[in-house]
């Protein structure tokens, strides 16, 4: 058996999102001659924080490896006093403005010119100081410093890492350089060039851009988590086109074995149409526009309380006066519901007894959730509201579900629509489920492993 050191730093039981992706590679690298030995951090440690799931932790196999290295919490401390400073400059939201916007990114840098070179030179220190790549950069030299002083025998034919965050690929690297092994690098999500990347300040984007670019061409393979980002990286640098592949995310098919099936479920007897939003409501994903075409149809007479009901379950962290107002009104009229987070295997039980599940993806033409995997699973049809991109080409490509765009106008019209003839949001392929079982998909990231030199 040959041995990859897994840089991960969400992992369970870390109920994160990015966890689950380096949980089911881990889960099956064995049956294909790898044996995975994990490095991740602790739950305590995680920024930003994430609830603790053990049951998730008992689905990898005993013989797996996991060492949570812990980092100082001090950087909390300093991100927020970063984040008191920016507020007091009376710049407040330019720090969520994306990079890359110069590199063919649909994504506006707003406001960069206008902060003048002192507020540049401000924002250029502060960012320098306390986090680059990411907030995440505390970990690195303690898992240099454990990992570093691995035994001989311990240490490993390849190191793989995903990310986000940032801080594990470039990980990877220098423990690849360390070790003499080759490095492979996942991304779950574009870096310089994401909508939700931090750094404001010219010097920090391009010193992000060179170390993404130094990344990708050390690398032995680049894996992207959809076609649309691999054919995004390759463009901005083609000299990686022959080892840069797409492997999508996936679900754990045992998962939903004791489910109910679609022909079995209860919500069929329910009066109206139940549709449900599964995950943290945040920043760019922020409803404001569903809201307000719900609250205007409700207001025009054309819904009521017996023909649909919104249940978004998880955390709801969207910090708009507008919003929360709408989102009142809503409950009010016994349209929304707004629940807390439930376990993951609770929130699988849920998603298979809704009439249809809702994704929130706008601005966001790259990256598909990792969350629709699992929608997929269990074969309910899906509502994706948003930009066209990766998430409209999967839900068109296997008839999944219905799509729109993040305009009131157009999610009233999807509305009226689903409660004049429910049918449009009736699951028409069941294909798709065997093409991200979590099984496949590490069969196909083992071959990259193969293909990568990683025998001792």
């Amino acid at each position: 058996m040959k041995r990859v050191l897994v840089i991960a730093y969400y992992f369970p039981p870390v109920a994160a999102t990015g966890a689950m992706r380096p949980l089911g590679f881990c889960r099956y690298l064995g049956t294909y001659g790898w044996t995975p030995h994990v490095v991740t951090t602790t739950p305590d440690s995680v920024y930003p924080v994430h609830p603790v799931d053990e049951r998730l932790s008992e689905k990898l196999p005993s013989t797996i490896k996991v060492e949570a290295i812990p980092y100082s919490s001090t950087l909390d401390g300093l991100l927020h006093f970063r984040k008191l400073i920016r507020d007091c400059l009376g710049r407040r939201g330019n720090h969520e403005i994306a990079a890359g916007g110069n590199r063919g990114s649909n994504v506006k840098t707003n406001g960069i010119e206008n902060l003048g070179y002192t507020g540049q030179l401000k924002r250029f220190v502060l960012d320098r100081m306390f986090a680059f790549p990411d907030p995440q950069s505390a970990w690195m030299e303690p898992v240099l410093r454990h990992v570093g002083s691995l035994a001989k025998e311990q240490r490993p034919d390849l190191v793989f890492a995903t990310g986000s965050p940032w801080t594990s690929l470039a990980i990877a690297r220098e423990l690849g350089c360390r070790f003499r092994v080759p490095f492979i690098v996942d991304f779950r999500d574009p870096w310089a060039s994401n909508a939700g990347f931090h750094y404001v300040s010219p010097q920090l984007i391009r010193k992000t851009e060179m170390l993404e670019r130094r990344i990708c061409q050390e690398a032995a393979a680049v894996i992207a988590n959809t076609s649309e980002l691999r054919t995004h990286l390759t463009a901005l640098y083609p000299e990686i086109e022959g080892k840069c592949v797409a492997i999508p995310n996936g679900f754990h098919a045992d998962d939903f074995a004791l489910l109910p099936t679609p022909e079995g479920n209860q919500s069929a007897q329910r009066v109206g149409i139940e549709v449900c939003h599964f995950g943290t409501m945040y920043m760019m994903r922020t409803p404001v526009e569903l809201l307000r075409a719900l609250l205007e149809l409700v207001e025009e007479g054309k819904i009521r309380k017996a023909q649909l009901r919104l249940r978004f379950i998880g955390s709801w962290d969207v910090r708009s006066d507008e919003c929360e107002r709408m989102a009142q009104d809503l409950e009010k009229h016994g349209v929304l519901l707004r629940e807390p987070p439930v376990g993951h295997q609770e929130c699988l039980r849920q998603m298979a007894q809704a009439d249809a599940l809702l994704t929130m993806q706008p601005g966001s033409t790259l990256q598909i959730p990792a969350k629709i995997y699992e929608y997929i699973a269990t074969q309910r049809p899906l509502v994706v509201i948003g930009d066209p991109g990766a998430t409209f080409n999967l839900v068109q490509r296997h008839r999944l579900g219905v799509c729109c765009s993040n305009q009131a106008h157009a999610i009233k019209q999807l509305f009226t629509d689903l409660i004049c003839d429910p049918a449009k949001i009736v699951a028409r392929s069941e294909d798709a489920t065997a093409l991200f079982d979590y099984k496949n998909l590490t069969g196909q990231l083992a071959k990259v492993f193969d293909r990568a030199g990683g025998s001792a």
